[in-house]
């Protein structure tokens, strides 16, 4: 289905930079790797709902006019607010727009299975810890040592991101294409 392949394209074409973010893991450049997979996790929700918006006439049975509440302050978020450029949406409310139009079904909080809120700890520290940190990319002159722990941390929010785009990737299926077809006709 046409819809459907270009929705997939159109939201998943921040895959490179997940795939970056990992590559620079494998060299030992964690610190660079996880500010990068934070910034990878808010780009994809951007596309996530730049997509809806291009297919909205089809996702019209999960889209309303409805505001949900945030716990980051008394305002209410509505699902195009994610396409606000001049005052973008939190990766939080986000999540929370996804889990409420159900594209991140059978997930309730995507946000605390994302892991964001530990990412979110390791990319906004201090300034000086991150150009102190021997895994930043530019103290490569220091040398850089693998570490087994840190690679394992990338290497989880990676497949939380394959994750969370399989589950992205069938609930957009069961909407742009209800019924599919046999390849094979007996």
């Amino acid at each position: 289905d046409r819809d459907l392949l270009e929705f997939l394209i159109m939201t998943f074409s921040t895959k490179n930079d997940f795939v970056n973010a990992t590559e620079y893991a494998l060299i030992g450049h964690y610190q660079t790797s996880m500010v990068l997979l934070r910034s990878c996790f808010e780009g994809q929700l951007r596309m996530i709902f730049n997509s809806i918006k291009a297919k909205e006439e089809k996702f019209t049975q999960i889209l309303s006019k409805k505001k949900w509440p945030t716990k980051i302050s008394n305002r209410r978020v509505h699902w195009e607010d994610a396409l606000n450029r001049d005052k973008p949406l939190s990766l939080f409310d986000m999540c929370v727009i996804l889990d409420k139009i159900k594209m991140t079904r059978p997930l309730k909080h995507s946000y605390e299975y994302l892991g964001i809120k530990e990412l979110n700890s390791q990319t906004h520290r201090s300034i000086h810890k991150i150009l102190d940190s021997e895994s930043f990319l530019m103290n490569a002159v220091k040398g850089n040592e693998f570490d087994k722990e840190k690679l394992r941390v990338i290497f989880d929010y990676y497949q939380k991101y394959v994750e969370i785009a399989l589950i992205i990737m069938q609930n957009a299926a069961d909407i742009l294409q209800p019924r599919f077809e046999p390849l094979l006709i007996p």
